[in-house]
């Protein structure tokens, strides 16, 4: 893997126990929800909601009612822009920086959806030459049968993840939740009247 966000490769034995699993895609996706939070609260210093109000703020519902992720991070892009246009001398600290991120999101936001709309199966290894029970390998995520993308017409898929695959990508998601807040923390700390 070159990035962090690269699907990873497949393990040669799934989880035993699907329970597992199961917990670690619902930590993953609770953990994606504060990469989705830390968005909408720096959407909110861009359009200078004051931070004490942000929950409640109208920019930010209005931010939530965008349905698809990659718009939420259009509108990010599109109101950082106008911030900082109106503040040259913050453009060249941060606007690298949260074009970085937002970049990052975009490329584990691939990772969140193949978690959530992936299916939990068990996999077994079918020996054709031999005429005995089918040996269970463990259960996996698999993309599901009429996703195009994931699911080739040869029967290829792009992903199959165990439990620490989702684990690993929790943690990521955990890194990069901690570093838009850390640049929201920075904003604030930069534009403390306006903010507070």
């Amino acid at each position: 893997m070159k990035n962090p966000w690269d699907i990873r490769p497949a393990s040669s034995h799934g989880d035993f126990d699907d329970k597992g699993l199961f917990e670690s895609i619902g930590r993953a996706l609770s953990e994606w929800e504060n990469i989705e939070n830390s968005c909408a609260e720096l959407f909110a210093v861009f359009v200078l909601t004051p931070y004490r109000n942000s929950q409640q703020a109208p920019a930010i519902r209005a931010y939530g009612s965008v349905v698809s992720f990659r718009g939420r991070c259009d509108m990010l892009r599109a109101a950082s822009a106008a911030y900082f246009h109106a503040r040259e001398d913050k453009k060249s600290k941060f606007e690298e920086r949260l074009d970085s991120l937002i970049g990052e999101c975009l490329e584990f936001s691939n990772r969140r959806n193949e978690i959530a709309h992936g299916r939990v199966v068990m996999l077994h290894l079918e020996n054709k030459e031999i005429d005995e029970p089918l040996k269970p390998l463990g259960f996996y995520i698999l993309p599901s049968f009429y996703n195009p993308k994931k699911y080739k017409m040869d029967q290829t898929i792009t992903y199959q993840y165990v439990s620490n695959d989702a684990i690993y990508y929790r943690q990521e998601f955990t890194k990069l939740h901690l570093r838009l807040e850390g640049l929201r923390a920075d904003l604030i700390a930069e534009t403390p009247q306006t903010l507070q």
